[in-house]
C-alpha cells in the first residue's frame, strides 16, 4: 500500500511538472509573438516616415493649388530675396527672368511664352509653346508680355505690395505676388497678381514655377 501510495505521487509530480513545463513554453511563444508583432509595428512607422513625399502634376494650377500643404513657416528670408528680384526686373542686367534666379527650365519656359506673347518675327507659335511645356507647366496662365509689370516702356513705379505665403508642394515654397504700378512717377494704377514656386539649391533660392494670375 504504501509503495502504491510512492508511485501515486510520483505520477502527479510529474504530471504538475509537464504541465508547468507546458506553461512555461507556451508563455515564451506568446511573448515571442507579441515581439514579433511589436516589431513589425515599429518598421511600418519607420518605413511610413521614410516615404517621400507625393509629387504633384504642375500642369493644373487650378487643381493642384488645393493640394497646397499651408504651414506656419518663417518665410521672411524668401520675401526679401522676392522683393529684390521684383523691384529689380527689367532694370540693368535682370529682366523677365534670368538664370541667376531662376531654374533653366522656368527661365526657358518663361521666355518662351514671352516670346510667343508679343509675336515678334521667329517666336514661338501657340502649337509649338504648347507641345514644349504642356507636360511641366500650367498653359492657362501664361498671358503675360512681362514679369512684373505691363506695357513696351516700362513701368515708372514699382513696388510688391503684397507677399502671401501659400503653403508647400512637390519640395517647394509657393507664393501669391501682388505688384502695384504704373508708367508714371507714384503711379500704382495697375495691379498684378503673380504665383511663384520657391526651391532652395545650394544655399540659393530658384524661381522653378511662375504663373501669370491676372492683370489690370
Amino acid at each position: 500500500m504504501r509503495l502504491l501510495t510512492i508511485i501515486l505521487c510520483s505520477l502527479t509530480f510529474l504530471s504538475s511538472c509537464s504541465n508547468d513545463e507546458k506553461n512555461s513554453v507556451n508563455a515564451s511563444q506568446n511573448t515571442n509573438t507579441e515581439k514579433s508583432v511589436s516589431n513589425k509595428i515599429a518598421k511600418d512607422s519607420i518605413t511610413e516616415d521614410k516615404k517621400e513625399p507625393e509629387i504633384i502634376d504642375e500642369t493644373n494650377y487650378d487643381f493642384y493649388s488645393k493640394k497646397i500643404i499651408k504651414s506656419d513657416k518663417n518665410y521672411s528670408e524668401i520675401e526679401t530675396w522676392l522683393k529684390r528680384i521684383v523691384a529689380n526686373d527689367c532694370k540693368g542686367r535682370i529682366c523677365d527672368g534670368d538664370l541667376s534666379y531662376m531654374t533653366k527650365d522656368c527661365y526657358s519656359f518663361i521666355t518662351d511664352v514671352i516670346d510667343n506673347n508679343w509675336g515678334y518675327p521667329g517666336s514661338i507659335e501657340d502649337n509649338a509653346l504648347k507641345r514644349k511645356w504642356s507636360d511641366k507647366f500650367d498653359m492657362k496662365y501664361t498671358q503675360y508680355g512681362h514679369l512684373f509689370e505691363t506695357g513696351n516702356g516700362g513701368w515708372g513705379t514699382k513696388q510688391l505690395t503684397k507677399v502671401k505665403y501659400l503653403g508647400s508642394l512637390n519640395n517647394g515654397d509657393w507664393f501669391q505676388l501682388t505688384i502695384k504700378g504704373g508708367g508714371g512717377e507714384n503711379d500704382f494704377s495697375e495691379t498684378l497678381i503673380r504665383v511663384v514656386k520657391v526651391i532652395q539649391e545650394n544655399q540659393k533660392y530658384y524661381i522653378s514655377n511662375f504663373l501669370g494670375i491676372s492683370e489690370n
